[in-house]
C-alpha cells in the first residue's frame, strides 16, 4: 500500500475516533446535567400529596430547596398497631406506595381506596400533572403499586378487609380497570384500617421481563398463618392471571 494511502487512512481513523470520543463526552455531560428527582408521599389522611425533591446527579445530593408537593386527589391512612391505635411510622405496612417508570408516576391513596396517575414533566421532574381522576382500586387500603412498561399496565395491592390485586390499563387519558374484582390474597383482616404489621400486605412488583407479577404477604405466628410470596403469570397480551402460585416462608411476623 502506498504511503500516501496509509497516511490518509490513518488520518480518517483518527478523525473517526475523535468524533466518537466527543460524542461520548457529550453524552456523559448530558447525563450529569439531566434533571432528576426523588419521590415519596405524605400519606396524610387530610389529603395525600406527592413530595418531589430535586436530585443533583453530579454531587449525588438532594437539593432540599427545590421541593414540590402535588395533591394526589385522594387521602392517606395509617394502619393500627397491636394497641389498636394508628401507627406513627410505616402507616401502610408496605413498600412501593409510589412507583415511577419513564414519565409516569403512580401513587396509592390508602384512605380513599384509590390509585392516582401523574405525568412527570420532561424539563422539570418535580413538576407533576395529574392524569384523569384517581380510580377505585376495587378493594380496601391500597398499600403498594407497580407498573409494567411492556404491558402498559399498573397493578395495585389492597391490604384491607377487601384485600387483593387489581390491575389497570395506563394511557394518556388515565387509568382504566382491567378487572371486575381483586384477586384475593387471604389476609384475613376483619376491619379497616387493618391491624399489623402481622397479616398485612407488603409489596407488589412485576419482574424485569414483565411476565410475572409477584406479591409479598406477612404471616402471623399467633394465628399460625405463614407469610408467602404469591406469583401470577402475565400473558403475552399483558393479561395478569387470576391464578396464584404461592411459596411459603418459615419466617413470620409477630406483634
Amino acid at each position: 500500500m502506498a504511503p500516501r494511502i496509509r497516511a490518509a487512512m490513518g488520518l480518517a481513523l483518527l478523525v473517526a475516533l475523535a468524533a466518537t470520543v466527543c460524542d461520548a463526552r457529550r453524552e456523559l455531560s448530558m447525563m450529569k446535567v439531566m434533571p432528576r428527582a426523588v419521590y415519596t408521599q405524605t400519606n396524610d389522611p387530610a389529603g395525600n400529596q406527592i413530595v418531589a425533591i430535586m436530585f443533583n446527579a453530579s454531587s449525588g445530593m438532594l437539593v432540599g430547596n427545590m421541593t414540590t408537593r402535588t395533591p394526589t386527589g385522594g387521602m392517606g391512612a395509617a394502619g393500627l398497631g397491636a394497641n389498636g391505635q394508628p401507627v406513627t411510622a410505616d402507616g401502610l405496612f408496605s413498600q412501593g406506595a409510589v412507583a415511577v417508570s419513564g414519565s409516569w408516576l403512580l401513587a396509592v391513596n390508602g384512605g380513599s381506596n384509590t390509585l392516582s396517575l401523574f405525568r412527570i414533566s420532561d424539563s422539570d421532574p418535580t413538576s407533576l400533572m395529574l392524569v384523569g381522576s384517581p380510580v377505585d382500586t376495587l378493594g380496601d387500603f391500597p398499600v403498594s403499586v407497580t407498573y409494567s412498561a411492556k404491558c402498559k399496565t399498573a397493578c395495585v395491592l389492597n391490604g384491607g378487609k377487601r384485600d387483593g390485586v387489581s390491575c389497570f390499563a395506563v394511557s394518556a387519558t388515565g387509568l382504566k380497570p382491567l378487572d371486575a374484582s381483586p384477586r384475593p390474597v387471604g389476609l384475613g383482616q376483619s376491619a379497616n384500617p387493618p391491624t399489623g404489621p402481622p397479616s398485612t400486605a407488603s409489596m407488589i412488583a412485576f419482574n424485569p421481563k414483565g411476565d410475572i407479577l409477584a406479591v409479598t404477604i406477612k404471616g402471623n405466628l399467633n394465628d399460625n398463618r405463614l407469610g408467602y410470596i404469591g406469583l401470577y403469570r402475565v400473558s403475552k397480551t399483558g393479561m395478569v392471571s387470576r391464578t396464584q402460585t404461592r411459596a411459603y416462608s418459615i419466617f413470620t411476623s409477630q406483634p
